[in-house]
């Protein structure tokens, strides 16, 4: 009999390394690079530091109807608005052979892998920071129809704002991908009435709804949305994102640790210039 199965030459049949990475799949995470950042302060905060940012109440005024009547004043109101540092966010790995690290190839995917970590922290936290106002009028509310996002339901969203007098300019929508199917595959959105003559669905949306740039936010919920103002939130930083590599000989082994890490604070400022949606069951 022959011998020339593979388990009776498993001994000799070679293993092959590829040079390329197999990409992982990763949400995408629009929403924290969305608000706004005091990048002027950058360099300067420690852990636990706070900054402090001021608000003027806008005067109530008068109207004169006489060239000799007199004017009033009134005290100035100043609101303070307050980020702590009090979040870092970190990643890291820890390999044992030194061969691997030393590939160009290699330290560029770890280094990817730990990036996003990072950044999906960061999205989480902001993410979590977002809470609408559940006062009067109630910016936390609920689709019209049982699961599924309409034109309405946006141009509801985009009252709610305008309402508070939220400017028109720069508004995001963040839309979970069911959502944002939702209104995709709906007539209203890609008529010729809302949009360029001649244009068709593509999967994504190159022009405002109702105002809002809006971005189909992977890492939500399902049947999840947000409709926010870039005021609405401050996200600050210690610093950039810090990429460090430390050999581990002192610790009597062969091999290396690499990390990543970002110091940072966010802090919602306003809970009226933000809207959540979710599915009406």
């Amino acid at each position: 009999m022959g011998v020339n199965g593979v388990s009776e030459n498993a001994a000799i049949i070679p293993e092959i390394w590829s040079a390329t990475w197999y990409d992982e799949l990763r949400a995408n995470l629009p929403i924290a690079n969305f608000f706004d950042k005091t990048p002027e302060h950058i360099g300067e905060l420690r852990f636990g530091d706070i900054l402090h940012m001021s608000q003027f109440a806008k005067a109530t005024g008068e109207t004169l109807t006489d060239d000799k009547q007199n004017f009033t004043t009134e005290e100035a109101t100043i609101t303070d608005k307050t980020i702590t540092i009090n979040k870092r966010a970190h990643a890291g790995f820890e390999f044992t052979d030194l061969a691997q690290l030393q590939s160009k190839s290699f330290e560029a995917a770890a280094q990817s892998a730990l990036m996003y970590s990072i950044a999906k922290q960061v999205e989480d936290a902001v993410t979590a920071a977002i809470v609408p106002s559940s006062s009067s009028p109630d910016h936390v509310i609920e689709t019209a129809s049982a699961g599924v996002l309409a034109a309405a339901d946006v141009l509801n969203m985009r009252n709610l704002l305008s309402t508070q007098s939220v400017p028109n300019s720069e508004r995001a929508l963040f839309l979970a991908p069911s959502f944002y199917g939702d209104i995709l595959g709906a007539s209203t959105f890609i008529s010729n009435d809302t949009v360029n003559k001649g244009a068709v669905a593509s999967g994504e949306f190159g022009f405002p709804l109702y105002g809002f740039n809006t971005v189909e936010a992977q890492n939500l919920a399902a049947d999840t949305g947000y409709g926010c103002h870039r005021s609405a939130l401050y996200l600050i930083m210690q610093q950039g994102l810090r990429l460090k590599v430390s050999d581990q000989h002192s610790n009597k082994k062969y091999g290396y640790i690499m990390t990543a890490d970002l110091v940072f604070g966010v802090s919602q400022f306003d809970d009226e210039r933000s809207v959540k949606i979710t599915a009406s069951s």
